[in-house]
């Protein structure tokens, strides 16, 4: 098992969806974000030992800062942004 947590933003997603289960059975400790924390409920690993559910959108600052307090990122290993995309496609 991996020590240092893994975030992954964009958890409820696509692409994040299947991400966060192959790094749980990998044994990665994983700080799943989404916008809904319902949602991340609603995921088949929600209750793995090894995740931590987080309610943020990076699109929102207030709900970003409160999401990203010191001691959350602190002990990271890595920050997987699941967003990039989103944001390309809001802009055209």
């Amino acid at each position: 098992m991996h020590t240092k947590p893994v975030l992954v933003t964009g958890a409820t997603g696509y692409v994040g969806g299947r991400l966060v289960p192959k790094l749980l059975e990998a044994g990665y400790r994983v700080r799943a974000l989404g916008r809904s924390i319902a949602k991340l409920k609603a995921r088949p690993w929600a209750n793995h030992s090894l995740a931590e559910l987080a309610k943020g959108d990076v699109l929102n600052e207030k709900s970003l800062l409160q999401v990203a307090r010191p001691s959350l990122f602190q002990d990271m290993s890595f920050l997987i942004p699941l967003f990039s995309h989103v944001v390309i496609v809001q802009s055209f």
